[in-house]
């Protein structure tokens, strides 16, 4: 039996032959390991250039099949978020940590100049 990239949860299994019955199996699969970051709440698509963004991101980690990672075995991690292209005045280049199962920014601002198009980037940096 092969279960590519399934989701976290219970499986119940019936295994059977002609001669031999049947036999129920439960297979619990758990959360992989962490492969990427995955947007749980979307930042703000604009701004007012004067406050921090109405809505402000919040990431978690993922294993490979998009189970999220809710316990990680490492102890300190966090998510870095950036301006690109850098927008002088804007507060996004900082550091978040791990908390309660997901990286949650509260103070990111972006500066922007008319006319130009700026994308926030974040990645998990070790400590």
């Amino acid at each position: 039996l092969v279960l590519p990239s399934p989701t976290v949860g219970k499986y119940m299994l019936r295994l059977s032959t002609a001669r031999l019955g049947h036999v129920d199996a439960v297979v619990w699969v758990k959360e992989g390991v962490p492969v990427t970051l995955g947007m749980l709440k979307e930042p703000s698509p604009e701004t007012d250039n004067k406050q921090i963004l109405k809505d402000q991101p919040e990431l978690q980690l993922m294993d490979a099949a998009g189970n999220p990672i809710l316990e990680p075995a490492a102890v300190h991690l966090v998510v870095r978020c950036q301006t690109r292209p850098a927008a002088p005045g804007s507060r996004a280049a900082q550091f978040v940590s791990f908390k309660k199962g997901s990286f949650q920014f509260t103070n990111i601002m972006v500066v922007a100049r008319y006319g130009s198009s700026y994308r926030l980037t974040f990645s998990l940096d070790p400590v």
